[in-house]
């Protein structure tokens, strides 16, 4: 779900990249060649470090966790989120999946938000 998503780590995946075994990768954008390895995949970087972290990313993955209004995605649904967590075990403190929710729903509001702007025509100098 990050940088291209889980899309994006199977073609890692099977084209054999480091960055699928944990390992740093080239960024061909930002590196010459020759330089060594120093770009370390988003989706390991920012993935849950903690039992409680992935569940909640699981539940919003799934689908149906995400507030939608006329704008599009406004944020995550923390109470369909703590329903669906009340059937994971080990059980999960509500108060830990809150904050956890919270910061889910920062990088889900960040990511709409990049999409938005890629999706924005660029606008065409006068003159």
């Amino acid at each position: 779900m990050f940088a291209g998503g889980l899309k994006e780590c199977r073609s890692c995946k099977l084209n054999g990249e480091a960055c699928a075994r944990g390992g740093k990768s080239h960024n061909y954008l930002t590196e010459k060649p020759g330089d060594p390895p120093s770009h370390v995949c988003p989706q390991r970087l920012h993935a849950p470090q903690t039992f409680e972290g992935q569940a909640v990313l699981d539940v919003i993955r799934r689908g149906g966790a995400l507030r939608i209004g006329f704008g599009g995605v406004e944020g995550v649904d923390a109470r369909a989120v703590l329903d669906r967590l009340a059937g994971v075990r080990p059980v999960i403190d509500p108060a830990v999946a809150l904050e956890l929710i919270d910061a889910a729903q920062d990088g889900v509001l960040k990511g709409v938000e990049q999409a938005r702007a890629a999706r924005k025509p660029n606008p065409k100098p006068e003159g």
